[in-house]
């Protein structure tokens, strides 16, 4: 499965009390990634140069997280990021900012493909909860 991702606001936060932190699991996130095709889904690759991606999440793990998020593929938009995935894949998106018409190109198109709205300043955990939904869905030991 597809797994297309944002940065802030869903791998770390963008919250003013937390600024820059990663969100609680993010290593844990990570390593359920090994099973998963991945693409950066975020600002900081809009054109298809993951340097900057790969910076920011490096700076907050262990070093021994680097082979994976190197292996997070980078995706190509312009205004929406609707246009950088691939709609004919089984996808989940994880976001906390999707504009309304993004969502509007969603729920059109939307067969088997799974949007999930992040808000780690009311829910700090919910990396985390998603990092465990992936490993079952995955079937992936403990």
């Amino acid at each position: 499965m597809r797994i297309y991702l944002d940065i802030d606001g869903t791998l770390i936060h963008d919250d003013v009390r937390n600024y820059g932190r990663p969100a609680f699991g993010l290593e844990q996130f990570l390593s359920m990634l090994k099973y998963h095709d991945a693409y950066w889904l975020t600002t900081h690759c809009c054109d298809g140069d993951a340097t900057a991606a790969r910076n920011i999440l490096k700076g907050l793990v262990d070093s021994k997280y680097y082979d994976v998020i190197d292996s997070i593929k980078p995706t190509v938009w312009g205004t929406q990021k609707v246009e950088g995935i691939d709609w004919v894949q089984e996808f989940i998106w994880l976001d906390d900012d999707i504009t309304q018409s993004e969502q509007v190109k969603f729920h059109r198109t939307m067969s088997g493909q799974n949007v999930i709205e992040m808000d780690l300043a009311h829910n700090p955990e919910q990396l985390m909860e998603i990092t465990e939904d992936l490993r079952k869905l995955s079937k992936v030991p403990y």
